[in-house]
């Protein structure tokens, strides 16, 4: 019951709960300190270009035409144009991930973006798809970390 009650608290405080980058450790940290980071990183410049939404709609109806394009010029499947259009994208999410095996007390962020439900997500999933059969056959591919 106790461990309910801490839960609870912990949800009405002004805490972030995130895993860690390494070693499946939990890190609860400030909100300020959280959203600080990742000010940081998003206000570097040699790192992230800001956008307007008129952009994102270009990136949007480019990726949309090529899709298009392909499908009335027989290059794909009507099936395979219907799985890759994405009709009601959304804005991929950049969050960050605390790297504590650099600093426990203020960690760096790994910058993640989440492309879920973004215009190139089936996109991505079906080259994964296709490309992961050559990988195979490549000198230098490793499945997993205890395959190195």
């Amino acid at each position: 019951m106790e461990e309910k009650q801490d839960l609870y608290e912990l949800e009405k405080s002004n805490d972030i709960i995130k895993e860690a980058d390494k070693g499946g450790a939990i890190m609860i940290m400030k909100k300020i300190d959280y959203h600080s980071s990742m000010l940081d990183i998003v206000n570097d410049i040699s790192a992230f270009t800001e956008i307007s939404c008129i952009q994102v709609d270009e990136i949007i109806n480019k990726t949309n035409t090529l899709l298009y394009d392909l499908q009335v010029m027989n290059d794909t499947s009507l099936e395979l144009f219907m799985y890759l259009t994405v009709f009601h994208p959304t804005i991929p999410i950049l969050y960050g991930i605390p790297k504590i095996q650099k600093s426990i007390h203020r960690p760096p962020m790994r910058p993640t973006a989440s492309g879920r439900g973004w215009i190139t997500e089936a996109i991505s999933a079906y080259l994964q798809c296709q490309l992961s059969k050559y990988l195979k056959h490549v000198k230098s591919y490793i499945k997993d970390t205890a395959d190195f």
